[in-house]
């Protein structure tokens, strides 16, 4: 199953989150239901998000980070309240920390309820750190592993 905020087609892109979440819906009644549908199964769930958008480098490192730490916990409601406490900052271009919360929050969820103990982030990165890559407004992104 494929729930994304970044380039994976999936139930984002139908609106599905977007819509429980105006509704009163928590996000863990859909990981709920994920998790018991996906019980004994070998299945895969992939979660795609980008991270900062727009913000220059060093601040798109320090919003990164926050959403680093909060996953490695394997928290979603660490993760929710943590972005939501450094938007408050008003950091010059930063329009979102995670564009696909949502599928994230689900995925954690879900992956806690089917038994996963373990997140190993693999990768992180942003744009400015290619080569002429423009450090005065970065896209952050990383790859993790929950198992």
């Amino acid at each position: 199953m494929a729930l994304s905020g970044g380039g994976v087609r999936g139930l984002a892109h139908i609106g599905v989150l977007k819509v429980l979440e105006r509704e009163g819906i928590p996000v863990h009644f859909l990981a709920g239901t994920l998790g018991e549908c996906l019980k004994g199964k070998n299945a895969l769930i992939v979660a795609s998000t980008d991270l900062s958008h727009y913000p220059e480098y060093d601040e798109a490192v320090k919003a990164d980070r926050i959403v680093i730490e909060a996953v490695s916990k394997f928290d979603p409601a660490e993760l929710r309240h943590s972005m939501d406490e450094h938007m408050r900052l008003g950091v010059p271009e930063l329009h979102t920390m995670m564009c696909g919360a949502g599928p994230v929050y689900v995925l954690l969820e879900a992956a806690k309820l089917l038994g996963a103990k373990r997140v190993k982030v693999l990768k992180y990165a942003n744009s400015g750190d290619v080569p002429f890559g423009d450090k005065n407004q970065v896209v952050g992104y990383m790859a993790a592993a929950i198992w």
